[in-house]
C-alpha cells in the first residue's frame, strides 16, 4: 500500500511539471551567435513568472539532442545583456539555498502546495515528505513544506569563481542546475534552470548561454526572454 502511494505521489509530481511544459521547447528558441552549430543541439529558454519577482528571475533552459550520440555537457556559462551585466548574477551555493528557503516559505504561507511540489521537482533532490497522512484526494499535502530542500548538501559555496561549471565544483549547485555537468541522451531533451538576482525592477531581456561538450565543441546561444 505504501509503495503504491509513493508511486502515486511521484506520478503527481511528474505530471505537475510536465503539464506546464507540454511542448519540447515552451520558451524562446536560442540563436547560435558563436562557436560550432551543426543543428544537432537545440537550446531554448523561458522565464518562469511563477517563481520570478522584482528581484529574481527564474529561468528554465531546454537542451535537445538531435544527434546520434549522447551529448555530454562539460560546462555552461551565462552572460547577460550589457545593461544588466554589471549588477546581475547567478545564485549558487548558500545564496541559492537561501532563495529556495524563502521561496518555499512564501508559497507555503499562501498554501500553494501544488506549486511548492512543482518547484521542488524542478530544483531536484526533492523529498516527498508527509507520506503517512496523504490520501488519494489530497496528494498535494505530501509535497508540502520541506520538500524543496531535499539534497541541500550541494550548497558549499556562495560563488563560482569563473562563473561556469566544471568537474571541480559541481557541489555548488544541485544536479538540475544549468551549471552542473550533464548528459542528454540522443533523440531526447532535458530541462535545466538558473536563478538570476538583479536590482529591483531590472529587466533581464536576453541571456547568452555558452555550452561546452567534453569533446571540446563550444556554442553560444542568444535567448530572448
Amino acid at each position: 500500500m505504501k509503495k503504491k502511494l509513493i508511486s502515486e505521489i511521484a506520478f503527481f509530481a511528474l505530471a505537475t511539471l510536465t503539464s506546464s511544459c507540454a511542448s519540447t521547447h515552451p520558451g524562446q528558441m536560442g540563436k547560435t551567435i558563436a562557436g560550432d552549430d551543426h543543428g544537432e543541439m537545440q537550446v531554448s529558454g523561458k522565464k518562469e513568472e511563477d517563481y520570478s519577482d522584482d528581484y529574481y528571475s527564474f529561468i528554465t533552459f531546454t537542451i535537445e539532442n538531435k544527434s546520434d550520440e549522447i551529448l555530454r555537457i562539460k560546462s555552461a556559462e551565462i552572460e547577460f545583456d550589457a545593461q544588466a551585466a554589471p549588477t546581475a548574477n547567478i545564485l549558487v551555493g548558500d545564496d541559492l539555498l537561501s532563495w529556495a528557503k524563502a521561496e518555499q516559505e512564501q508559497l507555503d504561507k499562501a498554501k500553494e502546495n501544488k506549486r511548492i511540489g512543482q518547484l521542488a521537482l524542478i530544483l531536484g533532490g526533492a523529498i516527498l515528505g508527509g507520506i503517512g497522512h496523504a490520501n488519494h484526494s489530497d496528494v498535494t499535502s505530501a509535497i508540502g513544506a520541506g520538500a524543496l530542500l531535499g539534497g541541500a548538501a550541494w550548497a558549499v559555496s556562495d560563488s563560482i569563481d569563473t562563473g561556469k561549471a566544471n568537474a571541480q565544483n559541481p557541489q555548488r549547485v544541485p544536479s538540475e542546475h544549468i551549471y552542473a555537468p550533464f548528459s542528454v541522451p540522443m533523440g531526447k531533451f532535458l530541462r535545466k534552470w538558473a536563478v538570476i538576482q538583479h536590482p529591483k525592477g531590472a529587466k533581464i531581456s536576453r541571456v547568452n548561454l555558452k555550452l561546452q561538450t567534453v569533446t571540446g565543441i563550444e556554442a553560444t546561444y542568444e535567448i530572448l526572454l
